[in-house]
């Protein structure tokens, strides 16, 4: 039997939109359903890589429990995908994946090689993920504190998006990081250019607070370090965002070192690990880790021969 070809065409639109709809209202348990089943039919075979894309999407939400199978569904995606836009959508996706997961080596090894080849495309729909992949490695490096590469991945990044026409959305999330790569790498002069050129454009989120917390406590005015760690955890969105709140907490910590309260210090960090943990931040995990680690060792003036 023939089916016509606009009636396929339909259902296969069709079946995206449900998708897509549910995608969109987090309803990751339907997304995997709805996309499991379609990968069954073989009518829905030439959009198996926007089906693909949106259960990995789904699955990486549900936590990491399902981030081998999130991790399947974009390899396996990227592999069918055939129009350059959908192919840098995946790398992308596997970037922000490598991102959480600290891996540096595994997106230089899986997404850099076809990134490379791909990224002066002309297709605007390329070039709008090309800025999210820099985003995303800058990222990727700041959790390795390699801040100098880092800054040249959000530069590369902020440069294209000047270029992009319609501006694009990643831009305020650029200009918070690159102040952040400025201030860990040590120049907290230049970090504050970055800080104040994303306050116009920053979301009401309380990391605008974190990031002024954070610089004030490497410029050393504890004392204002201390009003924006306050004004971060008092922040409405710190009441849900495990993530904020463990970053405020870690702050925090940072600056009862500095003030020699290494107790008041050991709290606080062990409070932001299990925030963090919570939050699933594996950057963030790993820095407060390093923390304690100090903390936790041997005192400044012990002597640990003795």
């Amino acid at each position: 039997m023939t089916v016509d070809p606009q009636e396929l065409l339909d259902r296969r639109k069709a079946f995206l939109q449900r998708l897509e709809a549910a995608n969109k209202a987090n309803q990751e348990s339907k997304v995997i359903h709805l996309a499991d089943k379609g990968l069954q039919q073989a009518e829905l075979a030439p959009i198996y890589p926007d089906i693909l894309y949106l259960r990995g999407s789904a699955q990486r939400r549900l936590g990491p429990a399902w981030g081998g199978a999130a991790l399947s569904s974009f390899r396996e995606g990227l592999r069918l995908a055939k129009k350059q836009a959908l192919k840098m959508r995946f790398l992308v996706a596997l970037a922000h994946f490598y991102t959480l997961q600290c891996d540096w080596p595994a997106l230089e090894r899986e997404v850099l090689p076809t990134f490379l080849k791909l990224k002066e495309s002309p297709n605007k729909q390329v070039q709008h993920q090309v800025i999210w992949a820099f985003f995303y490695m800058g990222c990727c490096l700041d959790n390795h504190f390699r801040y100098q590469e880092a800054r040249i991945a959000y530069e590369e990044a902020l440069q294209r998006v000047r270029a992009f026409k319609g501006g694009h959305s990643a831009l305020p999330f650029i200009l918070h990081n690159l102040g952040g790569a400025f201030l860990y790498g040590g120049d907290p002069a230049g970090a504050l250019v970055w800080i104040e050129a994303a306050e116009p454009l920053q979301l009401d989120d309380g990391y605008r607070e974190s990031r002024y917390a954070e610089y004030y406590l490497a410029i050393g005015d504890l004392s204002t370090a201390g009003e924006w760690i306050t004004r971060t955890l008092d922040h409405p969105n710190a009441k849900k965002d495990h993530g904020l709140q463990a970053n405020g907490r870690y702050v925090w910590a940072q600056l009862r070192r500095r003030k020699g309260d290494l107790a008041g210090a050991r709290e606080q960090a062990h409070i932001a690990l299990e925030l963090a943990y919570r939050a699933v931040d594996y950057p963030l995990i790993q820095q407060i880790t390093t923390l304690l680690r100090d903390l936790e060792g041997p005192q400044p003036g012990s002597d640990p021969i003795s």
